[in-house]
């Protein structure tokens, strides 16, 4: 592959993944040439390695070669996919930008889309801390702010789950109470006073069972 269609191809490219198949294509690029030094050629594996480390610590943008544009390419991909993972305001949405961002490396190992959300939603369970997710992107920070905003949105919704709970206990006791004193009054008559007195007695034990239901659900849910 040229130069000139190597700079073409990068500026095409979504995401990492296709940026680094794009420099396998060329196999190496020479770096820039400085007064006085030998000019360096850079391996495939060198270029990418050198992208990790920029993606994954502090070191500048400028420990990338400028050849083909490939420092410019890279630091519009790091920007678009921080831009992305800033913007999530849930979980749906931050998977979504994983998916358009694939790949991201850690600085151990290039996670793929499926690991990051696999580890995420371990994170989210509580069987894995926080740290166990990459802060390439800023992914850390934005799971650990997802988190505690959805843990304070589940413990509103725990209130609310607990108030219509009691609702339907009490209207379910109260139903109970007063079709099972309508039954002792009409005792043996068959009519429609007992008929409507027996029905509400069955509505008075479906309200107190749709709580225990729920409760079952959501047990097996976790």
């Amino acid at each position: 592959m040229e130069l000139e269609e190597f700079r073409k191809d990068i500026k095409k490219v979504k995401n990492l993944d296709e940026l680094f198949s794009t420099i396998d294509e060329i196999g190496s690029l020479k770096g820039a040439k400085q007064k006085g030094k030998k000019q360096k050629t850079y391996t495939s594996e060198e270029l990418k390695g050198r992208i990790k480390v920029v993606m994954t610590s502090e070191a500048p943008f400028r420990y990338i070669t400028r050849t083909g544009g490939l420092r410019y390419r890279v630091k519009e991909l790091f920007e678009e996919g921080s831009t992305e993972i800033r913007g999530a305001q849930t979980f749906d949405q931050l998977y979504s930008a994983i998916d358009k961002i694939g790949s991201i490396p850690g600085t151990r190992h290039v996670y793929s889309p499926n690991e990051l959300k696999e580890t995420i939603g371990q994170v989210r369970s509580g069987r894995l801390p926080f740290d166990y997710v990459t802060k390439t992107e800023g992914l850390r920070n934005k799971v650990t702010e997802l988190y505690f905003k959805e843990k304070e949105e589940r413990k509103g919704y725990t209130i609310r789950e607990k108030v219509a709970t009691l609702v339907l206990v009490l209207a379910g006791i109260f139903i109970i109470a007063v079709s099972g004193k309508t039954l002792a009054i009409t005792g043996s008559i068959i009519g429609e006073q007992y008929i409507k007195s027996f029905s509400f007695l069955v509505l008075g034990i479906f309200f107190l069972l749709i709580p225990i239901i729920l409760f079952l659900v959501s047990k097996k849910r976790k």
